[in-house]
């Protein structure tokens, strides 16, 4: 995660030295420096591909070996439960909490958390960085950053409780399934199919509702997180060509500030989208300890 972070902000300072040697006049001596700024570019994305390839394989191998430990440390918690326990639970809904709820834990580990810090490391130095740039522009283009965490704030308190009713939903699902795949012999024989149908349809319904009630809140939140951070380019294009012309920035710091928003956004909703993941795998978590 840190060689990543590091690699994806060196790229755009790279291309701003490239458009200052551009802008200045042009001498044959000139050309080493060009060609040493695109073998560091071609070095660059070469590691990219290499610390993405061990970042994506290390984080979830150590993901899917935590669902692993958990399903056990689970099964072997209901062998130690007694039978008071057992009479009135559904062998479905345990099944459903021992693998399906466990497995959100996959998304946390391999692409929350991951995610999260990545973000964060790239909102750290980003931030730096534009100040070092410029100060006056980079406060205005953090204008729309509020705006962005009280909606963040909200999406997250609003779309968990569905995922929970979507995870309860589905272990009913389950534990219906269960049973009368079980008991399928008694349902032929007093002729119970389309009773049994309807109940089964009702469950898949209900678990369908609770994920389209979680997705229509995704499907106003992001689009609407992309275009508020857009609203940092068109502060960056106006005031910037705006404190050019005074003479306060160079013509190759503006094009650094445009590389660099787009890394200072991108995280901004990539994060989002991690809420969004943490909310689920939140949700699957209390499920397992419930």
């Amino acid at each position: 995660l840190l060689a990543l972070t590091g690699l994806n902000l060196l790229a755009p300072w790279l291309i701003k030295d490239l458009v200052a040697i551009l802008s200045d006049s042009l001498d044959p001596t000139d050309m080493g420096q060009i060609l040493t700024i695109s073998g560091i570019l071609f070095g660059t994305y070469v590691l990219k591909i290499l610390f993405r390839y061990l970042n994506n394989y290390l984080s979830h191998k150590a993901a899917w070996n935590l669902v692993a430990d958990m399903r056990v440390t689970i099964y072997d918690h209901l062998q130690k439960l007694s039978l008071r326990f057992y009479h009135d639970k559904q062998t479905g809904q345990l099944m459903s909490r021992t693998t399906n709820d466990t497995a959100t834990f996959e998304a946390l580990i391999a692409h929350s958390v991951p995610d999260m810090v990545t973000n964060v490391l790239v909102l750290a130095g980003v931030t730096t960085i534009l100040f070092f740039l410029n100060v006056k522009l980079a406060l205005l283009t953090f204008i729309p950053v509020p705006f962005l965490i009280v909606g963040g704030w909200i999406f997250s308190k609003k779309i968990r409780p569905n995922f929970s009713e979507a995870q309860k939903t589905l272990a009913d699902l389950n534990a219906t399934l269960q049973d009368n795949i079980s008991g399928m012999k008694e349902i032929q024989v007093f002729n119970q199919q389309p009773s049994e149908k309807q109940r089964v349809a009702k469950h898949a319904g209900s678990y369908a509702a609770a994920i389209l009630r979680a997705l229509k809140l995704s499907a106003i939140f992001h689009p609407s997180v992309e275009a508020i951070s857009s609203m940092g380019t068109v502060i960056v294009v106006g005031f910037g060509g705006w404190f050019a012309l005074q003479g306060q920035i160079e013509v190759s710091e503006i094009v650094g500030f445009l590389l660099y928003l787009n890394l200072f956004y991108q995280p901004i909703s990539q994060l989002a989208r991690v809420t969004e993941d943490l909310q689920m795998s939140l949700a699957g978590a209390e499920r397992v300890f419930e």
